[in-house]
C-alpha cells in the first residue's frame, strides 16, 4: 500500500507540473500576442522569427490573424456604432492561461470524497477548448492564414486538457483497502481519503485567482495606455507639421467635396462687407461652452477677418455638446451648453442679428472668463444684450427654440459634424489644424482678392507678429462627443 501511495503521488505531481509548465508556456506567448497586437512588436526575436510576417510565408502570416476582425472579442467589424468596446483575444488567453496555472498549483488532484471539486478546471478547459477549435476554424475557413504562435497555444490548450482530465481522484488500493476488498495495512489510509481541498484552501485559491486577472488587466491597461501615448505623439508631430504647411492645409480643403449647406434667410451671419461688395461665406458650427470654439471666434474676429478687410461673412449654426437639446451627441461634454443656445437663439428672436451677435459675444467673453454653463445669470445677460429679462427667460422656453437649435444639429450630422468647431468655407470643410492658422486664411485671403479682380490693400497684409498662432487659440484643438 505504501508503495501505491508513493506511485499516486508521483503520478500526480507528473499531471501537475506537466499542465503548470504548459500553461505557463502559453501564457508567454499569448503575452507576446498581446504586446505584438497592441505595440506592433512583441520585443523579442524569437517570437517575430516564428510570425514569419516577411511577405514570403505563403500562409502564415501573425499580422493578417493579429489584424483581423476575429483578434477582439466581440469582433471588430467595420462600420459598427462608436464606442463599441473590443479586447484582444490575447488577453483572455493570457488570463486563462494563468487562472488555470493558479489552480492547478493550489488544488491540484482533489481527494475522491471531493472530487466534484474537479469539475470546475474541466468546465474551464472545456470552454477553453470549445474557442480554440473556434479560432483554428476562422483562421482556416474565413482568413485563410494562420499564426504559427496561434497554432502554439491552442495545441498546448489541447495537452493541457489531457493533463486535467488525467489528474480527475480515482480509486487507489489505499481506498480500496479502506473498503474491505483487501486488508488494511499499516499506513494511515485516513490521511489519504481524506477530505482535500478545504474550503478555506479553495476560498484562497479563487481569491488569487481574480488577483491573476486584475494584474493581467493592469499590464494589458499599460500597453493600452503606452500605444495611445505613442500614437499621440505621432499625430501630435504630424499636426504640426500640417499645421505650419498652409500649402498642405490648402490642398486639403480644395479637395473636400462641397456640402449643400441649409442657410436659412433669418440665420445670423456677421460681415463688415458693403451689400454691393463680394464676400467669402464662412459657416461655423459651434457651442458656446466648448473652449476651442470661443478661441475661434476670437482668432475670427482679430485675426482671421482683417485679412479681408472684413468681407468674411460668417454665419453661425448651433452644435451644442449637450443631450438636452442635441439629439445628435452621444454624450454631454458641456453642461449649459444647451442653456446658453437658446439664450442665443431666444435674443435673435427678440432683436434680432445684432441682439444675436451681442449675445453670442457676451456668452463667449464668459467661457473666456471660466463660466462652467451652470446658472447663467439672465439679468445681466439681458442687461448687457438690450433685451427684458423676463421677455429672455421666456422666449428661451418656447418649443420654437428647441426645435431650432435640434434642426441645427440634425443637419451639422448629415454634413458629417461631430466635434465643435468645425467650420466650412464655401461649403467645403476645412482642416481641424486650419481653423486658427494664420498662414490658411492668409492663403485663402490670397487666393480671395486674386478672384475679386482687386489688388490686395496693404493693410490685409499680416505683420510678422500675426504670423504666429493666436495666443488665444487651442491649437489643433476640437471638442467632441467621443472625447477624440
Amino acid at each position: 500500500t505504501a508503495g501505491g501511495v508513493c506511485f499516486l503521488s508521483s503520478r500526480n505531481k507528473f499531471w501537475e507540473t506537466a499542465s503548470v509548465i504548459m500553461c505557463l508556456a502559453a501564457a508567454l506567448v499569448c503575452y507576446k500576442l498581446l504586446v505584438k497586437h497592441i505595440t506592433g512588436s512583441s520585443g523579442s526575436s524569437w517570437f517575430e522569427a516564428g510570425c514569419m510576417d516577411d511577405g514570403n510565408s505563403g500562409p502564415t502570416s501573425c499580422e493578417t490573424v493579429l489584424a483581423s476582425p476575429y483578434s477582439y472579442v466581440p469582433p471588430k467589424f467595420a462600420g459598427e456604432p462608436e464606442g463599441t468596446p473590443h479586447t484582444p483575444v490575447a488577453f483572455f488567453g493570457l488570463t486563462y492561461y494563468c487562472m488555470v496555472a493558479t489552480w492547478i498549483l493550489g488544488i491540484g488532484r482533489p481527494s475522491r470524497s471531493r472530487r466534484w471539486v474537479h469539475l470546475f478546471p474541466l468546465f474551464i478547459v472545456a470552454v477553453g477548448l470549445v474557442y480554440s477549435a473556434r479560432f483554428v476554424r476562422i483562421m482556416f475557413t474565413e482568413l485563410e492564414q494562420w499564426c504559427l504562435w496561434c497554432m502554439v497555444t491552442h495545441g498546448l490548450n489541447l495537452l493541457i486538457a489531457v493533463c486535467v482530465i488525467a489528474l480527475w481522484p480515482r480509486k487507489t488500493g489505499a481506498e480500496r483497502d479502506a473498503t474491505g476488498f483487501e486488508p488494511q495495512s499499516q499506513v494511515n489510509v485516513q490521511a489519504i481519503v481524506t477530505t482535500y481541498p478545504s474550503a478555506g484552501r479553495m476560498f484562497a485559491v479563487i481569491g488569487i485567482m481574480m488577483l491573476v486577472w486584475y494584474a493581467n488587466y493592469g499590464q494589458y491597461a499599460i500597453l493600452a495606455a503606452h500605444r495611445t501615448t505613442r500614437l499621440f505623439n505621432i499625430c501630435s508631430a504630424q499636426l504640426m507639421e500640417v499645421r505650419g504647411n498652409p500649402a498642405a492645409l490648402m490642398r486639403h480643403w480644395k479637395n473636400q467635396e462641397p456640402v449643400e449647406i441649409i442657410i436659412r434667410p433669418d440665420d445670423p451671419f456677421r460681415t463688415s462687407a458693403a451689400k454691393d461688395q463680394e464676400v467669402l461665406e464662412v459657416v461655423v458650427f459651434s457651442d458656446f461652452q466648448c473652449p476651442s470654439c470661443a478661441a475661434f471666434a476670437d482668432f475670427f474676429e482679430n485675426s482671421a477677418q482683417p485679412l479681408f478687410d472684413g468681407r468674411l461673412k460668417l454665419v453661425y449654426k448651433h452644435y451644442p455638446l449637450d443631450t438636452t437639446c442635441n439629439p445628435m451627441t452621444s454624450r454631454s461634454m458641456h453642461v449649459g451648453a444647451c442653456e446658453a443656445a437658446k439664450i442665443a437663439e431666444a435674443a435673435r428672436i427678440l432683436g434680432g442679428e445684432k441682439t444675436f451677435w451681442s449675445a453670442h459675444d457676451v456668452l463667449f467673453e464668459a467661457k473666456r472668463k471660466g463660466h462652467t454653463g451652470r446658472d447663467y445669470d439672465l439679468n445681466a445677460i439681458a442687461l448687457k444684450i438690450g433685451v427684458d429679462d423676463n421677455e429672455l427667460g421666456q422666449t428661451m422656453n418656447r418649443p420654437a427654440v428647441a426645435e431650432r437649435i435640434s434642426a441645427d444639429a440634425r443637419m451639422a450630422r448629415s454634413y458629417g459634424v461631430q466635434g465643435t468647431p468645425t467650420v466650412f468655407v464655401q461649403r467645403k470643410k476645412i482642416h481641424t489644424q486650419a481653423k486658427t492658422s494664420i498662414e490658411f486664411w492668409n492663403a485663402l485671403a490670397e487666393q480671395f482678392w486674386q478672384q475679386t479682380g482687386t489688388p490686395r490693400p496693404a493693410h490685409t497684409l499680416p505683420s510678422k507678429s500675426k504670423r504666429t498662432e493666436n495666443p488665444g487659440a487651442i491649437p489643433g484643438s476640437q471638442d467632441q462627443p467621443n472625447g477624440s
